[in-house]
């Protein structure tokens, strides 16, 4: 007998069409549920992203490196804050851009302080940050942290570099451009004229000048630091050979630097009266200048004789050639007189007070001399300072510094301190 054959049915999807309501109802309510889970996700990504983008990134952007350690907006803030506190409105974006440069120094001297032998401790700064009830931020404890360090360098290790007296000289001194101009000098001095009248009208040195001759007390061994010349060593040599009253006779420096020189020029080419080809030689004194010319007629070779003698940089670079000049466009109007010089004449000395040159000679009047003297406590700050600028600056040099700081984040942070503390005249 024939098995029966089970009777098989196709299975066939069930289409959305034979839903139920209800599974249909279902099946949306899942879907609207995900969509807005999704707007949810997004907003709430949103949010956080504007919160992230407006209130916490540009106050951890870094604006500095200073070698390992870095400054962001925040930190930037706050030492603005600190700077700008009783600042006037006409100061704000000077002292706003002298902050990166404040910042840079602090680091370094906390950083390079310990290679001298210095620290200040953690639990040090804290105490000090709680008794004074200063926000615990690292922006004070820094600023805290340079200030007490640079205390101990300036007065334990750059302090103790200076002699706490030296024999000093108190000086009146001028510098002029000739050995006539000295004698001139000289001649106002013995009918009783004052120093700073023969300084007013014949000094050419600056900080002769600017003192009105009054040099003041002068330490041995410190002059060159204390006034701030290259090399004082004819100043210093001279001044402590005097006693209290005398004055030098001229005394020929080559190393001061002064206003002034003397040109000698020579044409080589014409093009008619007015344009001319110049070559020349800038000197320091008129003897110089005499001296160059007298060579130049004797037949000696220009360009040896620039080498030699010359303190103009440009002309140097060529030989002493000036180039063509035309008539009313010269360098200065004391080079119209080269105009009148024919093809190859040498002209006289020519005294350009326009230009800087180096060579003058000195005449010093010795007021007072004390032996072993204390150094006077302004002077000493002063060479104290140029010590921990110097080191500063090397250390700066041998440091790996970014500034990252841009115009637009600078503006943004002035405008937010400026809103939030008190500014005078705003």
């Amino acid at each position: 007998m024939a098995k029966k054959q089970k009777r098989t049915e196709s299975y066939k999807p069930v289409t959305s069409r034979q839903l139920t309501r209800k599974e249909r109802e279902k099946k949306t309510q899942r879907i609207v549920i995900i969509i807005g889970s999704i707007v949810l996700v997004v907003a709430i990504a949103m949010v956080i992203y504007g919160f992230y983008d407006s209130q916490y990134k540009p106050y951890h952007e870094p604006v500095l490196e200073v070698n390992d350690t870095k400054v962001d907006m925040d930190y930037y803030l706050t030492m603005m804050r600190l700077y700008l506190q009783g600042a006037e409105a006409g100061e704000i974006e000077t002292i706003a851009r002298a902050i990166p440069g404040a910042i840079i120094n602090n680091l370094l001297i906390i950083q390079r302080a310990p290679d001298l032998g210095f620290t200040v401790s953690r639990d040090e700064i804290k105490q000090e940050l709680d008794d004074k009830g200063i926000p615990d931020e690292q922006a004070y404890k820094d600023v805290y942290a340079s200030g007490v360090l640079t205390q101990m360098l300036e007065t334990e290790y750059f302090g103790k570099e200076l002699p706490e007296s030296v024999d000093q000289v108190k000086v009146m001194a001028i510098v002029v451009d000739s050995p006539s101009m000295a004698q001139t000098v000289l001649d106002g001095l013995d009918i009783n004229k004052q120093f700073f009248e023969l300084v007013d009208t014949f000094g050419i040195e600056r900080i002769t000048n600017e003192r009105s001759g009054n040099l003041g007390w002068l330490p041995k061994g410190l002059i060159e630091r204390v006034l701030g010349y290259e090399d004082a060593s004819i100043l210093e040599e001279t001044a402590f050979s005097l006693e209290p009253g005398e004055i030098s006779q001229p005394v020929y420096d080559p190393n001061i630097t002064k206003n002034g020189g003397f040109w000698v020029l020579k044409v080589t080419e014409k093009d008619g009266p007015d344009n001319c080809r110049v070559y020349g030689i800038l000197v320091g004194s008129e003897i110089e200048a005499q001296e160059v010319k007298a060579k130049l007629e004797a037949g000696e070779d220009f360009s040896s004789l620039v080498e030699q003698y010359s303190q103009d940089e440009n002309s140097k670079l060529d030989n002493g050639d000036l180039g063509w000049m035309r008539r009313g466009y010269t360098p200065n109007m004391i080079m119209e007189q080269v105009f009148d010089l024919d093809i190859d004449q040498i002209s006289e000395p020519i005294h350009d007070v326009t230009t800087v040159t180096k060579g003058g000679y000195w005449i010093i009047e010795v007021v007072e001399k004390e032996l072993d003297k204390p150094l006077d406590e302004e002077m000493r700050y002063q060479l104290i300072n140029e010590d921990m600028m110097n080191w500063l600056l090397e250390e700066t040099e041998s440091s790996d510094i970014e500034n990252h700081l841009t115009d637009t984040q600078q503006k943004w942070a002035i405008n937010k301190v400026v809103s939030e503390i008190d500014i005078r005249g705003k």
